[in-house]
This record gives structure tokens, sequence and C-alpha cells, in this order.
């Protein structure tokens, strides 16, 4: 699923925000195989929130904190 950029995309839930720049952008660039979703085989990028963006207040979403970076299954990133 790729994001169109006219769409309003406050209408767009949660989850189908997270569809998009995870699964749906591993699509747009034909990267399915290896990235995009958490399964055995594909390259391991991710991050460690400190809270659930598809459990808070939608207008806290912007206040949630990266505490970790994963890229390839090396950590990057790590908060002090």
């Amino acid at each position: 699923m790729a994001l169109n950029p006219r769409m309003d995309h406050s209408s767009c839930p949660e989850p189908c925000s997270l569809r998009a720049i995870t699964i749906g952008a591993a699509h747009m660039y034909h990267e399915e195989q290896t990235k995009g979703s958490l399964e055995v085989g594909k390259l391991a990028d991710l991050v460690i929130l400190d809270q659930n963006p598809l459990t808070v207040d939608p207008m806290s979403i912007k206040d949630i904190r990266v505490l970790e970076t994963i890229k390839e299954g090396t950590t990057i990133y790590r908060r002090k």
C-alpha cells in the first residue's frame, strides 16, 4: 500500500499507517522479499519505542521516543 500525497492521511488509522511505512514501502522498492516485515531470513531493521503507537492517543504519537534502532541485526542507536 503506497501513500498518496493527495490523500487526507488523517483518515488512515494507525495500523494502515504502520503498514504503509513497513511492508508498503518495501513493496514500492521491490524489496518485500528481504524487508518490510519481521520474518525469518529478512533483514532485521527495526526500532524499539517507549510506547506502543497503536495504543496511545493519536495526538501523543509525536511524543514517542526511540529507545533503540537495529539495522541488519546490529544496534546502531541506543538511547542513554
